[in-house]
């Protein structure tokens, strides 16, 4: 007896990898989008997201070998800024009385240090002007919990003075002397404390 066949309803393979065809295409556009949401969130993250240390350090060398005093306050805290009264004005005049006065200095050498906290980082600088025996330059940042890594701004202003002078002692005298000069009421130290003058600017 021969079997019968029987009539399917089904879809036949040809048509279901026809279909399956058509599908492809909207597989595609899918992973297509999902890889290019991915690349623009990491291009946000890395170039619009909160700066690295590293990356704050080397933008403040940057503009320490400039001039560029508005590179400085947009590196700082704001807090900072407001409370010890710095400005682009008289960060330029501290700085132009300090380690501006012969000229925007050199790097003679990769800047030494790194992270130590899990909140601070410093890096020793080496410039070219640098005089033997004489008291260098460090960059300090603090990561704060609001606005990230910042640029300690008001001891970079103290090394400075300290720097130029070429000792602590003469460079704090000047830093004050300065200070009072420019209207800067206190200074922020490594642990992001602040130590505000009795009167702007006073000379031990």
């Amino acid at each position: 007896m021969t079997p019968q066949l029987k009539h399917s309803n089904n879809v036949r393979p040809a048509d279901s990898e026809g279909g399956s065809e058509r599908r492809r295409p909207w597989f595609r556009w899918t992973l297509a989008a999902v890889l290019t949401l991915a690349f623009a969130l990491w291009l946000g993250l890395h170039f619009l997201g909160p700066p690295s240390p590293e990356l704050v350090r080397d933008r403040t060398i940057q503009a320490l070998e400039t001039g560029d005093t508005a590179e400085l306050i947009a590196l700082s805290d704001p807090r900072e800024l407001n409370t010890l009264h710095l400005t682009p004005e008289n960060v330029y005049n501290m700085l132009h009385e300090t380690l501006w006065r012969g000229g925007h200095p050199r790097q003679a050498a990769a800047p030494d240090g790194g992270i130590g906290p899990a909140d601070r980082a410093a890096w020793s600088l080496h410039w070219l002007s640098d005089r033997a025996g004489g008291t260098g330059m460090a960059v300090t940042v603090i990561d704060y919990p609001d606005t990230g890594w910042k640029l300690n701004l008001s001891g970079l202003l103290h090394d400075a003075a300290c720097w130029s002078a070429g000792s602590i002692y003469l460079g704090n005298r000047e830093f004050h002397r300065l200070c009072g000069e420019n209207g800067i009421i206190g200074a922020q130290d490594g642990n992001a404390h602040y130590i505000m003058f009795k009167r702007a600017g006073p000379t031990p």
